[in-house]
């Protein structure tokens, strides 16, 4: 309503409005069952897969609205938390080796792309991995040796690009940095509901702030600094208030209180052994599909800070995810306690 440029705004809303109605909203009404979220997770999987070897075959541009170098390397960011815990999760030996090589094709690709912004949300991503993952020391083999095998096979500037993050005089960060410094100046000019979406150039153009020198580019080159610009602090409230939820649902189903939830419920299913199996499968797939999905959000905030993704559905998806995996989990206990308090005999 507020926005600069009417066009630019309504585009984002109609685009953006679609991508909540085919993603986010999707998954919240469909998904009904720990059944189902393992159909998605071997679909994430997949989605991995056909990612990174389009990345890989075309010089580090992704498909569709990843073409950007950058843009494609944070999409794998989000991807490849759940190629490593579908590892440890899965029963299949096939599915575990699928699992592996997905995880090492998306740190390949990852790095063909020669993103900063990529490896600045890849390390962190994989420190997290490592932290939640339950053997340590065979982890932190693997992701070393996977690093080793990156850096061998990747383009011959990777480590360069890699130590130019701290240099704040190159000329691409100091571009930002400059760009950076107009976004917040149009947050001071119009606090409240910003410039609007899409509007950031317009504004800056619009002589609402003074602009020393030429500015070519569309956006301020990073999610942070385009929330504040063109949404203002309705758009942080708004936005702030989805991470935060995301993040404090995903908590709650961490290892620590799925064992709590599950104490009574395993007491109820005593003498039911194959209910009680099925029902401690379940609890570890929860739990490392919510490792998946923390560490999913922590890359794509870290890549995006030098990225204007604010429009873009992954985070959207993530937040959905992290809502039906509860309500599935929570449908789960009582499933079971159902099963614990009933008389029928346990079929063969």
């Amino acid at each position: 309503i507020f926005a600069m440029n009417t066009g630019h705004g309504r585009n984002e809303v109609n685009t953006g409005f679609f991508r909540l109605v085919c993603g986010f909203i999707a998954i919240c009404l469909f998904v009904r069952s720990l059944d189902e979220l393992k159909i998605i997770r071997k679909l994430l999987i997949f989605l991995a897969l056909m990612t990174s070897g389009w990345v890989l075959k075309h010089g580090g541009h992704g498909p569709g609205m990843l073409i950007d170098e950058n843009d494609a390397a944070m999409g794998m960011i989000v991807l490849l938390p759940f190629t490593y815990f579908f590892i440890s999760s899965e029963k299949k030996f096939y599915m575990k080796a699928i699992s592996l090589f997905a995880f090492f094709l998306t740190l390949i690709a990852i790095a063909s792309t020669v993103s900063r912004g990529g490896m600045v949300g890849t390390l962190p991503s994989l420190f997290f991995i490592w932290m939640k993952a339950k053997h340590k020391v065979a982890s932190l083999a693997v992701i070393i040796l996977m690093l080793i095998v990156t850096v061998l096979t990747g383009p011959a500037n990777l480590i360069s690009e890699f130590e130019s993050i701290q240099d704040t005089h190159e000329s691409t960060a100091a571009s930002r940095i400059f760009f950076w410094g107009l976004s917040t100046q149009l947050f001071l000019a119009r606090p409240i509901a910003g410039v609007g979406p899409g509007s950031w150039e317009t504004a800056v153009w619009s002589g609402i702030i003074p602009v020393p020198g030429q500015v070519s580019n569309r956006t301020p080159h990073s999610l942070y600094f385009q929330l504040i610009s063109e949404m203002g602090l309705v758009g942080v409230f708004a936005w702030g208030g989805l991470v935060v939820a995301t993040f404090m649902t995903v908590l709650s189903l961490s290892r620590k209180k799925l064992d709590r939830h599950a104490g009574v419920v395993m007491s109820a299913l005593k003498g039911r052994q194959s209910d009680l199996a099925q029902f401690i499968g379940n609890k570890a797939m929860v739990n490392t599909f919510a490792n998946a999905l923390l560490i999913s959000v922590i890359g794509f905030l870290l890549s995006s800070a030098f990225l204007s993704v604010l429009f873009y559905p992954q985070l959207f998806v993530i937040a959905a995810l992290a809502h039906v995996l509860k309500r599935c989990w929570e449908s789960e206990i009582s499933l079971a306690l159902y099963l614990g308090k009933s008389r029928t005999p346990q079929a063969a």
